[in-house]
């Protein structure tokens, strides 16, 4: 063992480290080994081990300049796993985020390479409040990886974030796409606590860069209700922009809820005829979303449900339920969907919100629940279903 490992143990237990974190010393020897497959597993098996490596953390700081990028992001998410008790490594991770390396991750099960400031970014947002501070101070930098990591950063902590707001608003006031888009990142994990962005968002709304404009609909549609002020131009993107933009608008309309209007609800409503069928989808959401005072888009909904262009059925079928209260023809069309690859497991789900007026559902559900069906999501979300229509209904499971 090193002496720095060695050190760092003794400070972390207060003299010989106990036999139930033997395991951190191996692994704290291992980040100096001259293999770097093995410096890589060993920050893996720290990161592990969550807050119980909060002695490691010196260690890791250090590691966050290995020559093996795959070994420094490594490094990063050790320490964010770490949490809080890792505050004293925030000013490493600040430095880090210029780090211009790419590391390899998977996104599901395909293979791809990802900036190593990233994975700081996310490492500084799982230290949490405490780092606030820092975080706010680096949305000034010049560096694009600086106030961008911060801003991620600043999402990942949440509501807790809320006295970020103004610095994350100067960011989107910035004549910066990268800038504005970095600032309305940061607002989106904020959510509700950020309404006194809602002025600057309605304004980016308005950018010529369409990324720009589906990040605010995203940063508008967290905010909720208290961005109402936003309606009007929503209204307009939904009907007149690109698609990206239009699908974006629809959920920011849902998100603000039940205050949208009358002419919100008929956009949404009109909608449901758009010619691809994401905005479709997002606008029979939205309507859901917005419950009974959206009693106008019954008809359509029943009729996009019966002869389309609603491909999307399952969320038409549970917004149609949450408007008018009606179990049919809602019920129906969610049986219906049991048996879709994409939609089974949504669809069980809603069975499930609607409780026992879906009891005509119990049959198909109680196959789609037993012991020997071969999708674990789908049997849990079919037996969960049923706990919610007939308790008594549930098949019993054995061993599996």
């Amino acid at each position: 063992m090193t002496t720095l490992a060695l050190a760092v143990l003794i400070a972390w237990a207060g003299g010989a480290p106990p036999s139930g974190e033997r395991p951190l010393a191996k692994h704290l020897e291992a980040l100096r080994d001259a293999d770097a497959t093995v410096r890589l597993e060993a920050a893996r098996s720290i990161g592990r081990l969550g807050p119980r490596a909060q002695g490691a953390v010196p260690a890791l700081v250090e590691t966050l300049g290995d020559d093996d990028a795959d070994v420094r992001a490594a490094a990063a998410r050790a320490i964010g796993a770490v949490g809080p008790a890792a505050q004293s490594a925030v000013p490493a991770l600040l430095a880090a985020l210029k780090d211009k390396g790419q590391f390899s991750t998977f996104q599901g099960e395909v293979p791809t390479r990802m900036p190593v400031w990233a994975a700081v970014s996310d490492a500084l947002g799982d230290v949490g409040p405490a780092a606030l501070p820092d975080l706010v101070a680096a949305l000034d930098d010049d560096h694009p990886q600086v106030f961008a990591g911060a801003a991620g950063a600043i999402r990942r902590i949440g509501p807790e974030a809320k006295e970020a707001v103004a610095p994350l608003v100067a960011l989107v006031k910035r004549d910066d796409p990268f800038a504005r888009r970095a600032g309305i990142y940061g607002l989106i994990g904020i959510g509700p606590e950020a309404k006194a962005a809602v002025p600057a968002l309605v304004e980016a709304l308005e950018a010529e860069n369409f990324h720009t404009r589906y990040w605010s609909c995203r940063a508008l549609r967290a905010i909720g209700p208290e961005a109402k002020a936003a309606v009007p131009v929503l209204i307009r993107l939904l009907r007149e922009d690109l698609p990206s933009v239009r699908r974006h608008a629809a959920q920011a309309l849902g998100g603000i809820g039940p205050e949208i209007g009358e002419e919100a609800t008929a956009a949404l409503i009109a909608a449901l005829d758009d010619p691809l069928e994401p905005v479709r989808e997002d606008a029979a959401i939205a309507l859901g979303e917005i419950g009974p005072p959206a009693e106008a888009a019954a008809p359509a909904l029943e009729k996009a449900l019966a002869e389309g262009p609603l491909a999307a059925r399952v969320p038409g079928a549970k917004a149609l339920w949450v408007i008018t209260g009606r179990s049919d023809p809602a019920v129906g069309v969610l049986v219906d969907e049991l048996g879709d690859y994409l939609w089974g497991v949504a669809a069980a789900e809603a069975l499930g919100e609607i409780g026992p007026p879906a009891a005509r559902a119990v049959p198909a559900l109680r196959k789609l629940a037993a012991p020997d069906q071969a999708r674990e999501d789908l049997r849990q979300a079919a037996a969960a279903a049923l706990k919610q229509i007939d308790p008594a209904s549930v098949p019993q499971q054995g061993p599996r």
